[in-house]
């Protein structure tokens, strides 16, 4: 690789750390820089707009329309980086867009679908350990009760749950750092009894758990994929269909149709721009509008 290209990696990987993302975000991005470099062949800044276009091209050989989209953003964060490092003068992706047809909306989940599949957790399968059930409960109790994330599920720890006070401290939150948030009353009997009766009876005293409130069957700490996976079972066994990021969506509809303030909503959801916040409500403006005007800021769940 070019010296340039390699300073330019380095000097991204340096902000990239310095945004704490989560380690397979930051790989990611890194990975679509190092691709970009290496394709390129000349002096980066040498890089013009039509090899932007040229590379684009050449990877819609092997992406879908929606990848190409995640690629160019990609592509344009690692080179408005080097641009606010003093590393190029512009950007050679400023004004280029990828077209795609508009994908089709998932079906929101309804309140009736979501106790459907928190009956569903409860109930486990035939024949499983008693443990995974209330596993399974509890992961849907934080995905519904706080909005969380599949990765801020995932990477929760058992000292970061405070059932005296109700609250869970929130770990690896994208774009952000680190907060507590308000469980649902509802939420902390499931709670309280998998930290008493299902988790230890899934560590089995292995010593694998490394602290984490969530534990595969085996006892140890769930993969990237696992909070998918417990929620795609559980949404067999109740012949629905859904997957955590649904609970998030689902979540914030909920609150919203209750009268609970987009701002509140916002803060719970640990959005930074309240129009994206307006795209899990599936609002329209003057919805928005009326939401904001309403102000109540200090709603949080129903209980």
């Amino acid at each position: 690789m070019r010296p340039d290209h390699e300073h330019a990696l380095s000097v991204y990987a340096a902000h990239l750390k310095r945004r704490n993302l989560a380690p397979a975000t930051a790989k990611k991005l890194t990975r679509t820089a190092s691709y970009f470099l290496g394709w390129l062949g000349k002096p980066l800044a040498r890089a013009r707009q039509p090899d932007v276009r040229r590379y684009l091209a050449y990877r819609a050989r092997d992406l879908g329309a929606a990848a190409q989209v995640g690629e160019l953003s990609r592509l344009r964060g690692f080179l408005d980086a080097l641009v606010s490092h003093g590393l190029l003068p512009q950007s050679p992706a400023d004004g280029l867009r990828v077209q795609t047809p508009p994908r089709p909306a998932r079906p929101l989940l309804s309140e009736e679908a979501v106790r459907a599949l928190f009956e569903a957790a409860s109930r486990g399968a035939p024949g499983e350990h008693p443990a995974r059930a209330l596993r399974d409960r509890a992961c849907l109790e934080l995905l519904y009760g706080l909005g969380v994330r599949a990765s801020e599920a995932r990477a929760s720890l058992v000292p970061d749950l405070n059932l005296i006070e109700g609250s869970l401290l929130v770990r690896r939150v994208k774009h952000g750092d680190p907060r507590v948030l308000l469980l649902p009353p509802a939420a902390l009997p499931h709670l309280e009894r998998y930290l008493r009766e299902g988790r230890p009876a899934l560590a089995g005293g292995r010593g694998r758990d490394r602290g984490r409130l969530l534990l595969s069957n085996r006892g140890s700490p769930l993969e990237p994929s696992g909070v998918a996976g417990i929620v795609r079972q559980v949404a067999r066994r109740a012949d629905r269909s859904a997957h955590p990021h649904a609970f998030r969506r689902a979540l914030a509809s909920h609150l919203s149709k209750r009268g609970v303030s987009v701002l509140a909503i916002q803060e719970l959801l640990g959005h930074r721009r309240l129009d994206t916040t307006q795209v899990y409500l599936t609002l329209d403006m003057a919805d928005l509008r009326k939401a904001v005007e309403i102000l109540e800021v200090g709603e949080r769940l129903p209980g």
